[in-house]
């Protein structure tokens, strides 16, 4: 399941902008409603004004507007816990709203389509090509006929952004297959159920776990109606986690990206209890110690690992591939050998960059520790973190000889320097 929810960005972006602005404009629809109700009754009127909870509105009593005179009795709008008395004659009002509200859902989601388009350059193309469209309508439509017709279907069919289902369709296969994976010093091709969940716990800025924590204590502590207010909160991020837990493809924070906008609403939440002068500069510090975390890792910030495990210096030992090595110090490898008179370094190198192109001078570094080590003058040892991990080795023992060695430096956190003997 979880292969779905992998590449869905279009989905999730128009689940971001339809949920959260949906939301929005049913609560204005309300307080419109509210506003239409006084100035119809209210005009001289005792008017007992409407108190909003969590999902819910106060009773309304106006002196001559009452169930048995001036109305036809309640409808219900279809808004969670709120039920109006509704006026003669005054429901059109009501509809536009209605309206309104469902022709900004529709803008929404156009505006996210269209959006999701431009960056493939609006491509339109047939889905796959003649041979491969051929071999899926064969295994799936067995009458000549039918499968004549769907060949000029599949071939003359063009679809929107093809790539990016294309993309899916090898996304799944990979992750059928499953992927190398290393967590916390184990090794395995089909994954934890609980890999994410540890990826989020220690590359998530600690000040925004302490938010969410806090705004789910105080929820659970003043009890609010959350199922009515915040569900378009929660259940993209229920669902996307259920779908985590099942997948075999555990190799980097980024495929949970997609929940984030929703959980940094969330934790916005926790100023309905900032009315205090300490609750404020609690916050306050929460905001300055986020924004030091991750602004102190300039340029390097896929290398990001919160204080949990002591920094992006330790992040090797939990997680790697692209979490926090994908090739990209190479180019700073070539500076520091410059900087500090290196002229060759043994290096396991992990990513799609040509050392050639750096220029850098190196020997292949060996997998199995070299003979008589001690007695060798001494050299450097360059290794990226992910092969230091016996990432994508196909032997997990695979330069296990330099792990029992501290390195003496690293470069941008991904590639680790080690000076042996």
């Amino acid at each position: 399941m979880y292969q779905v929810f992998q590449g869905v960005d279009f989905v999730f972006q128009f689940l971001f902008h339809f949920m959260m602005f949906g939301a929005m404009g049913q609560d204005k629809v309300s307080r419109v409603q509210d506003i239409f109700r006084s100035g119809v009754c209210g005009k001289g009127a005792d008017l007992q004004v409407p108190v909003h909870g969590a999902g819910a509105i106060g009773p309304v009593s106006v002196d001559g507007c009452g169930p048995d005179s001036a109305f036809l009795g309640q409808i219900d709008l279809g808004l969670p816990g709120r039920l109006f008395p509704t006026p003669k004659g005054k429901i059109h009002g009501l509809h536009e709203g209605l309206s309104n509200t469902n022709s900004v859902k529709f803008s929404l989601g156009l505006f996210s389509f269209l959006s999701f388009w431009a960056s493939y350059r609006f491509e339109t193309r047939p889905l796959s090509t003649p041979k491969a469209a051929h071999a899926t309508v064969d295994s799936i439509v067995r009458h000549p006929t039918l499968r004549q017709l769907a060949y000029r279907l599949v071939e003359s069919a063009a679809v929107p952004f093809p790539t990016y289902f294309r993309g899916i369709r090898w996304l799944q296969n990979y992750a059928e297959i499953g992927a190398p994976a290393f967590l916390m010093g184990q090794h395995s091709t089909e994954g934890w159920w609980y890999y994410f969940l540890v990826a989020f716990a220690i590359k998530t800025p600690v000040p925004t776990l302490i938010l969410l924590a806090t705004v789910a204590v105080l929820t659970a502590r003043d009890r609010l109606d959350v199922a009515k207010r915040e569900y378009v909160l929660y259940i993209p991020v229920g669902v996307f986690t259920l779908a985590t837990l099942f997948s075999f493809l555990n190799i980097g924070y980024r495929h949970i990206l997609p929940v984030l906008p929703f959980l940094f609403v969330v934790a916005s939440k926790v100023v309905l209890w900032t009315r205090t002068r300490w609750a404020r500069a609690a916050l306050l510090a929460l905001c300055l110690w986020y924004a030091v975390s991750s602004m102190s890792m300039y340029p390097h910030y896929l290398a990001y690992f919160n204080e949990v495990v002591g920094g992006p210096e330790n992040g090797y030992k939990y997680l790697v591939d692209s979490n926090l090595d994908w090739g990209q110090d190479l180019k700073n490898l070539k500076t520091y050998m410059r900087n500090n008179g290196l002229e060759t370094v043994y290096l396991g190198y992990f990513g799609s960059a040509h050392v050639d192109y750096y220029d850098i001078q190196s020997l292949p570094l060996p997998t199995d520790k070299p003979d008589e080590l001690e007695a060798r003058p001494a050299e450097v040892y360059a290794i990226s973190a992910t092969y230091l991990q016996a990432g994508y080795l196909g032997d997990t023992t695979a330069f296990s000889w330099l792990r029992e060695y501290d390195p003496f430096a690293t470069i941008g956190y991904s590639i680790l320097l080690y000076r042996l003997p």
